[in-house]
């Protein structure tokens, strides 16, 4: 492995990566497999806006039905905490996998090439606002509770448990 640290460049010494799977149930539908691939994107992310960290490498992982696992990453030109870009790199990895019809029994997308949150410049406003806008469900989570907020389209994940206000 190659020691950067000598060259100035930031070390994570918490661990080198963040990262979150799904192994709940095998998945055969592309757009369940999506939205469960948002759903740990934002996970993945939440945890690195929490650690303070900006991850700049994202790795995706697809064990298939008969066990058979793939993984594929991409680096990105500049770190990031933002739910919607680890998804974005996390699909495009996935909709390149070779094949199709794939029964998937788990997901996992990982961020690595962590950074201190801060130590580059500001992303482009695009990112920026969905920065703001995942920062303040992390507000919400903390405040009210894990599922007190989250994106529409991850309501109509049938294994998770929506939460309902108390009477």
């Amino acid at each position: 492995m190659l020691d950067l640290e000598h060259l100035g460049a930031p070390v994570d010494e918490h661990g080198a990566a963040r990262g979150d799977e799904h192994p709940r149930r095998d998945l055969d539908d592309t757009e369940e497999i999506l939205r469960e691939l948002l759903h740990l994107s934002s996970r993945v992310a939440a945890r690195l806006r929490d650690d303070g960290y900006r991850g700049r490498t994202v790795t995706l992982k697809v064990r298939l039905a008969n066990f058979t696992t793939l993984s594929r990453s991409r680096t990105l030109s500049d770190a990031t905490d933002v739910g919607a870009d680890l998804y974005h790199v996390a699909r495009e990895l996935y909709e390149g996998l070779p094949g199709s019809g794939r029964r998937v029994r788990l997901l996992g997308v990982q961020a690595s090439g962590l950074r201190p949150a801060g130590a580059e410049q500001l992303a482009l406003l695009r990112g920026e606002r969905w920065g703001e806008v995942e920062r303040t469900l992390d507000r919400i989570e903390h405040r009210f509770g894990k599922g007190a907020a989250t994106q529409a389209v991850l309501l109509d994940r049938p294994h998770e448990r929506v939460m309902e206000p108390e009477p």
